[in-house]
């Protein structure tokens, strides 16, 4: 990881006009429902979506632009360049999403509603955390694999799709359809709950890995594919 790529990364993300205006439109929109509801659970999986509009064209608009080969001409390795992407990406969206959780607790508390405890506030911490450097990874494989702004548009399509699917499965009880929707709107919009390592609720072990296994696993694979595409202009 490189701490210029992930300054010049972060620069260029929170100088773009409709950057800013999705990211303040989902903090406040959501802190809005907390005000309302004096409830911190409407922030469950916020980061995330900080995380997606952050890294959504991250690699993809590059390549497009010819900025890609002209970051390799510098002694920049393609792993580095990802994870420096990633790391930018996931770390903004978990700091705004911690933000957010604080405005949201100052709001509960000044509206005069009930303090969470401090395991449920712990808990949600982790989740934001670990949801937005997940996100980011899915986000960043899909810009790995598609020029400009299509990985927007596949998860977006894929999506919808997935929920689509689920609901039809669901419907006419078509069991392995509905599991199958469900994996894939996971690794799309990943969720998780990890209050029970505070012990409340049952324990969701099995939540826990699959979401660490898709953080690696696209990281992984836009490791792969971007070290690709720097032998094809090589061989070019």
């Amino acid at each position: 990881m490189n701490p210029t790529l992930v300054l010049s990364f972060l620069r260029q993300r929170l100088t773009s006009p409709m950057r800013l205006v999705l990211l303040g439109l989902s903090f406040f929109s959501s802190l809005g429902v907390v005000a309302v509801t004096r409830q911190l659970g409407t922030l469950e999986g916020a980061s995330a979506w900080f995380a997606l509009i952050l890294a959504a064209g991250a690699i993809g608009q590059e390549v497009s632009s010819g900025v890609l080969t002209l970051t390799f001409a510098r002694p920049v390795s393609r792993a580095s360049y990802v994870f420096s992407r990633w790391a930018g990406a996931g770390g903004f969206a978990a700091a705004l999403g911690l933000v957010q959780i604080a405005a949201g607790l100052m709001s509960i508390v000044a509206r005069g509603g009930t303090m969470p405890g401090v395991p449920d506030l712990a808990a949600l911490a982790i989740e934001c955390v670990l949801l937005a450097f997940t996100a980011a990874a899915v986000m960043i494989m899909l810009s790995s694999l598609l020029n400009g702004l299509g990985d927007v548009g596949v998860w977006a399509i894929g999506s919808t799709v997935a929920a689509f699917t689920g609901a039809i499965a669901q419907a006419q009880q078509w069991t392995v359809l509905a599991r199958v929707a469900e994996e894939v709107g996971l690794v799309l919009l990943p969720k998780l709950h990890v209050g029970w390592i505070f012990g409340a609720g049952d324990p969701q072990v099995l939540a826990l890995v699959s979401v660490l296994s898709t953080l690696t696993a696209s990281l992984a694979v836009a490791v792969w594919v971007v070290n690709r595409k720097e032998l094809s202009y090589a061989a070019g």
